[in-house]
């Protein structure tokens, strides 16, 4: 269930008689925080605190996608006036959603606000990132949110961050603008990154495997996406604690993790594994 299909979100949608154009920004969310959802434990409660973003992941996984686009859209007041709904947005016209969830932010520019510790301890080690949101508890965030000026030179975000209490937050997706359209990749496992792409034009499949270190210059990163890992509970994909099990990619005689040769397949049976779990 879930991600089961190589086809996931796809671009556009028909709910009763409105169709939905331009739902490249749109989707590029879903797929981020659907899987952050499945991933994580600490995700899960988070998203799952919020009565319409869990029902919106509930929709997700059920893949009745374009339900799950209209309770988005609705939030965010675009009712349909029209048989045509065109969703064309910025990232951060989307901010209004997860509103209720978020306990600190701090803008590039703006000075380290001193109401909480959170902004010295955890946010500053953001700060040179961009604009930056914290979700969940003030004391333990689960999501770290950073959204990029792109007029701004700024850094290309780490692939860690340790704050000073000692919690390690990993960069686990990147929301990637392409020229008028938006893609997503994201940290599946170890070293492997996937793209999703809600409308392919290479292959019918919505994820391919994505080279990082050099495929990330060819795109402009709107939004950073960092989970609090020490505590967060990542599904295994079928892997042991001990090392054994269904590896999701095999490993050469150096240990170090190979692109598969039919990557389209692998990320669809890592994919599949990634639901179990979340399917009562």
């Amino acid at each position: 269930m879930l991600l089961h299909r190589v086809v996931y979100i796809r671009a556009g949608g028909r709910f009763l008689s409105y169709q939905f154009t331009n739902t490249c920004v749109l989707d590029s969310i879903l797929a981020a925080l659907h899987i952050c959802y499945i991933k994580y434990s600490n995700v899960r409660s988070l998203l799952e605190s919020d009565t319409l973003l869990k029902v919106i992941m509930d929709y997700l996984n059920a893949e009745n996608y374009a339900i799950a686009k209209v309770l988005w859209l609705r939030k965010l007041g675009r009712v349909p006036e029209h048989s045509t709904l065109d969703c064309k947005s910025c990232v951060q016209d989307h901010f209004p959603v997860w509103a209720k969830l978020v306990c600190a932010e701090v803008d590039y520019r703006q000075e380290t606000p001193s109401g909480h510790a959170i902004y010295e301890t955890t946010l500053s080690k953001f700060r040179a990132l961009g604009d930056v949101k914290a979700l969940g508890s003030v004391d333990d965030p689960a999501l770290i949110l950073v959204k990029r000026d792109l007029s701004l030179n700024l850094p290309k975000p780490p692939l860690s961050a340790e704050d000073d209490n000692h919690r390690v937050f990993n960069l686990q997706f990147l929301l990637l603008g392409e020229e008028t359209h938006m893609v997503m990749c994201f940290n599946f496992t170890k070293n492997i990154w996937v793209l999703y792409d809600d409308d392919p034009t290479s292959c019918s499949s919505s994820f391919r495997v994505f080279n990082y270190e050099e495929e990330l210059d060819r795109y402009v990163i709107c939004l950073a996406a960092y989970v609090n890992s020490t505590e967060a509970e990542e599904h295994k994909y079928g892997i042991a604690e001990t090392g054994g099990g269904a590896t999701p990619f095999d490993s050469g005689s150096s240990g170090q993790q190979r692109i598969p040769e039919n990557p389209v397949e692998d990320i669809r049976m890592m994919l599949e594994n990634l639901s179990c779990g979340t399917s009562e």
